[in-house]
């Protein structure tokens, strides 16, 4: 893979719209997803996402060989975001987006019990990831739906290795507490009320 994207890399840089294309469709929704965890309103996101990638075109025979797209796609992303938020002075916490439930095969009541379910849990993960900061949001994004490790996080994140690992530590440390008071209290509250 690591040579496919250097190649791709190589022939954006010569002007190919072809390889332009590629890297696009390719890195697109990965792209977003990992934003969305730093730019909340997916309309910005969106125009984020264009911008950097009018400005690679734009600039790309300025630009530098890459050996790793995908971070480096992350990297200048999260850059881009950072910048204009600093530009409107505005940053914003971040929203997890709405899980989308898919439907099983079963009866009504049984769609309808599982549905339910999903959701109370997705509201647990969401109120727990909601407790964590901005930074430990991304590095559990980077870490779990990624795959990336604690050096490539640390390349897009711009810390060192040992930060990393104390982040992720941290970020799930926060995350089991999190989880488990809402887990434990919200259902007594429900019973007292």
């Amino acid at each position: 893979m690591k040579d496919q994207e250097v190649e791709i890399w190589h022939r954006f840089q010569k002007g190919d719209k072809k390889a332009f294309e590629t890297i696009l469709e390719t890195y697109y929704l990965p792209m977003f997803q990992y934003g969305s965890y730093i730019q909340p309103n997916s309309d910005q996101l969106y125009d984020e996402i264009h911008n950097l990638f009018l400005n690679l075109w734009e600039r790309r025979s300025f630009l530098s060989p890459v050996e790793n797209l995908k971070a480096y796609l992350f990297t200048a992303l999260r850059n881009q975001i950072l910048r204009s938020q600093r530009k409107v002075l505005k940053l914003s916490e971040t929203r997890l987006d709405n899980t989308k439930h898919t439907a099983y095969c079963g009866s009504v009541e049984d769609n309808i019990i599982g549905i339910e379910i999903t959701k109370e849990k997705s509201k647990r993960v969401k109120i727990a990831l909601n407790k964590l900061t901005k930074r430990e949001k991304e590095a559990l994004h980077l870490r779990f739906f990624e795959n990336y490790t604690n050096s490539q996080i640390a390349t897009v994140l711009g810390i060192s290795e040992a930060s990393v690992y104390n982040l992720v530590s941290k970020a799930l440390r926060n995350f089991r507490q999190n989880w488990l008071v809402y887990a434990l209290l919200i259902p007594l509250l429900t019973l007292l009320k």
